[in-house]
C-alpha cells in the first residue's frame, strides 16, 4: 500500500481526507480535526493509506513530550493521575482495588518521565480512536460499518503498522489508542495481538431521537418528573431560539468559562473565545446554538454539531445566579431542548459523550461502551504498574457503566 503522511491538515484536501473513512462522527472529519489541530500537543500526524485520489484508509494522532495539562484525558498516563480517577477505582472497584491503585499510582507518579514521549492515537476533544477505513458498502450509508470497510483486515494492519513504526521512529515509550468503540471488533481483536493492554475508558452517551412529537420522548422517560421540569423552564419568562455559530460571543464566552471552573478546569476568556473562533472557521455551517434569554439577559446556551444522522452535543453552560436549581436549566438546555431540535432537523441520534450516566440514562440515552489499549515500546521501570492503574480503572469504569444499566451495555 501507498502512504502519504501530513503533520498539519492544511497539507491534505477536505474531500480527501473525509472519503477515506466510514465513520459517522463528526470528530474525525477534516473540519473538527481542523479546528483543534495544536490544541493538545504541537506535533500530530496524519496518514492516509492507498492511492493519492482514493485513499482507504486515515490514522491521526499526536505525540506529548510530556504529561498534557488541562487534557489529561487524552493522555494516557496523567489520565491515572487525576483525582477522578482515584475516586472512580474507590467508589466502584472491587474489595482492595483502591490500595491496589494506590500502590501502582505511586509507582508511575515516580517514574512517569519514562513514559514519555507517548504517541496517542485518539481525536483531540473528540473521545474517539482516530483510526478508520473507507467504506465499501453498508446497509445504512449514514452508520460506520469498519468490518465491512476492510474486510480482510489489510488496511487497518497496515494503519496500526504505521503507526508503531513512527512511535518507534519519534522515540516514543508509551503507545496508545484511545477511546475505541467496543464496535469495532477488528480493531480491538488486532491491538489484543500486538500485546496492547485495554481497559474500559468509559461510554458515548447516545439518546436516540423518537419519530414521534416531543410529547411521544417525554411520555417514554421514567423515574423522572420530565413534564414538570419543562413547564417548570418555560414558565419562567425565558425565551429560547435556535441560531447559528455568529453568536458564539464574549457572552457565551463568559458563560463557558464559568461552567470550566465550576468543575475546576483551568484556562481564560481568551482560551474560550479562541475556541469559539476556530469552530466558527472551520464547522460554522454545523453547529446549532439553542440561546436563552430572559428580558434583554442572555442567561444560558447549549450547542451541538448537525452531522449525518447525529447530532454532536458540545458548548453549553447557563447563568447559575439568574436560572436557579427550581428552573432545571441543566436538563432543559442539555436534553429537552436538543430533543426538540433533533426532532426539527430529523435527526435521528444525539452523541453526548462520556460521564453524568445516571442523569443521561434517565432522559433516554443508551451507553456505547468505549475501550482504551496502551503499550509501553520498551520494558521500564513503571512498565508493570502502568498496566496495573489500566487494569483497576478499567474495572472501575465497567462496574459503573453496569451499575446504571443493570449489567447492560450496547455496541457502538
Amino acid at each position: 500500500m501507498t502512504d502519504r503522511i501530513a503533520t498539519s491538515l492544511a497539507d491534505i484536501e477536505a474531500a480527501v481526507w473525509d472519503r477515506a473513512g466510514c465513520s459517522s462522527s463528526v470528530y474525525l472529519t477534516h473540519a473538527w480535526l481542523c479546528s483543534v489541530e495544536g490544541r493538545i500537543s504541537p506535533t500530530q500526524f496524519y496518514l492516509l493509506s492507498g492511492p493519492d485520489s482514493r485513499p482507504s484508509g486515515r490514522l491521526s494522532c499526536y505525540l506529548l513530550p510530556e504529561p498534557a495539562g488541562n487534557y489529561a484525558t487524552f493522555d494516557p498516563v496523567e489520565t491515572l493521575l487525576v483525582a477522578d480517577s482515584r475516586a472512580r477505582v474507590t467508589g466502584y472497584g472491587a474489595e482492595g482495588d483502591a490500595d491496589a491503585y494506590d500502590a501502582a499510582l505511586a509507582e508511575v507518579a515516580r517514574n512517569r518521565a519514562t513514559l514519555y514521549p507517548a504517541l496517542v492515537c485518539a481525536v483531540p476533544n473528540g473521545y474517539l480512536a482516530g483510526i478508520d477505513r473507507a467504506r465499501t458498502g453498508g446497509p445504512d450509508p449514514d452508520r460506520a460499518d469498519p468490518d465491512r470497510a476492510d474486510p480482510d483486515g489489510a488496511v487497518l494492519t497496515h494503519l496500526l503498522d504505521r503507526f508503531e513504526a513512527l512511535a518507534r521512529s519519534v522515540g516514543a515509550r508509551t503507545a496508545a489508542v484511545l477511546y475505541v468503540p467496543d464496535g469495532d471488533l477488528a480493531l480491538a481483536r488486532q491491538l489484543r495481538v500486538r500485546g496492547y493492554a485495554e481497559a474500559v475508558a468509559g461510554a458515548n452517551s447516545v439518546l436516540e431521537v423518537p419519530a414521534g412529537t416531543f410529547e411521544d420522548y417525554l411520555g417514554g422517560l421514567r423515574g423522572i418528573r420530565a413534564r414538570k421540569e419543562v413547564e417548570r423552564f418555560r414558565g419562567y419568562g425565558l425565551t429560547v431560539e435556535i441560531c447559528d455559530s455568529s453568536v458564539l460571543d464574549e457572552r457565551l464566552a463568559e458563560l463557558q468559562l464559568q461552567h470550566y471552573r465550576q468543575y475546576g478546569l483551568r484556562g481564560s476568556l481568551d482560551h474560550v473565545l479562541r475556541s469559539f473562533r476556530e469552530t466558527r472557521r472551520h464547522l460554522g455551517d454545523l453547529l446549532r446554538v439553542i440561546r436563552v434569554h430572559r428580558r434583554e439577559t442572555i442567561v444560558g446556551f447549549h450547542s451541538g454539531f448537525r452531522y449525518g444522522r447525529g447530532l454532536f452535543s458540545r458548548y453549553g453552560a447557563f447563568d447559575r445566579n439568574l436560572l436557579g436549581r427550581e428552573t432545571f436549566a441543566h436538563f432543559n438546555l442539555q436534553y429537552y431542548e436538543m430533543v426538540r431540535l433533533a426532532q426539527a432537523e430529523g435527526v435521528r441520534e444525539i452523541h453526548y459523550g462520556l460521564g453524568s450516566y445516571p442523569t443521561k440514562v434517565r432522559r433516554g440515552c443508551r451507553l456505547d461502551v468505549l475501550r482504551t489499549f496502551v503499550r509501553p515500546m520498551a520494558a521500564g521501570p513503571a512498565t508493570s504498574a502502568f498496566a496495573t492503574c489500566w487494569r483497576l480503572l478499567g474495572r472501575a469504569n465497567e462496574r459503573e457503566i453496569a451499575a446504571v444499566t443493570g449489567g447492560v451495555q450496547h455496541d457502538a
